[in-house]
């Protein structure tokens, strides 16, 4: 297996801004990887998913700028 610089694993990551800027759509994209970063940060599955839905429903309610 052969180490990745940061900087072409980081260059791989793509950004859908429509999606982005439609609730609905941002949530269908990233929910599921919002969720794992929640569980590998809080690590006692309920918290961790609660955080997750007060997190993606303050950004679909508000937009990022108002969080």
């Amino acid at each position: 297996m052969t180490p990745y610089a940061p900087e072409s694993v980081l260059a791989r990551i793509t950004t859908h801004w429509s999606q982005i800027q439609n609730p609905v759509q941002f949530v269908a994209r990233y929910a599921p990887a919002i969720q794992k970063y929640f569980r590998a940060l809080i690590r006692q599955s309920e918290d961790a998913e609660d955080a997750a839905q007060d997190f993606l429903a303050r950004i679909s309610g508000r937009g990022f700028g108002n969080l």
